[in-house]
């Protein structure tokens, strides 16, 4: 990757086998105002969308993209399930962040639990406090309530950001997540 960026970005931080490791890097990497976080495994991520997303975001001081699960399933027809259901709203959650200097710290310090839970709704929900855990376990918690949980948690101002392009969701966390995204893109190229 450095060879292939060189010229082209600013730093190349190191990464490290962990993943939590490698947020507190990149959060730590630069004196920031504000910082677009995207994790490195979005095959269909594209400059519209991520522009769309920062333009929307504005005004936040932490934001991450979502789509909406019809969306998702149009662009991504067959892919490996990725939606959720909150409060009956069908969302796939994106990779793509907004930090704004304010929230980095606060971030940093609980950024770690997060990681580690997401890939598991009851985990999260756990981390979400017990009054959002409950409302999750009963389908009734919305993203407003997560929103707000976030803001208490980090005392800054926390936005989902909605309707996102699906390029800003589609991740590869597994080889079914590659070999979808392998022939989806060689179809495309044809």
């Amino acid at each position: 990757m450095r060879a292939y960026c060189a010229g082209r970005v600013d730093r190349v931080i190191e990464a490290a086998d962990d993943g939590i490791e490698n947020i507190h890097r990149a959060l730590g990497a630069f004196a920031f105002e504000q910082l677009l976080y995207l994790t490195s495994d979005l095959p269909f991520i594209d400059a519209a969308g991520v522009s769309d997303f920062v333009s929307r975001a504005a005004g936040s001081s932490v934001a991450m993209a979502l789509a909406s699960s019809d969306a998702y399933d149009a662009a991504f027809p067959a892919a490996p399930a990725h939606a959720v259901t909150l409060a009956g709203e069908r969302v796939a959650n994106g990779s793509v962040f907004l930090i704004e200097r304010c929230a980095r710290e606060p971030l940093d310090r609980v950024a770690g639990r997060f990681f580690s839970a997401r890939k598991s709704l009851p985990r999260l929900a756990l981390l979400l406090g017990p009054a959002l855990c409950l409302q999750f376990a009963v389908k009734r918690l919305t993203i407003g309530a997560i929103e707000a949980r976030a803001a208490k948690l980090l005392r800054v101002r926390a936005r989902a950001v909605r309707d996102c392009s699906p390029g800003l969701c589609y991740d590869v966390d597994d080889l079914a997540d590659w070999a979808y995204a392998h022939s989806l893109a060689c179809a495309l190229a044809e």
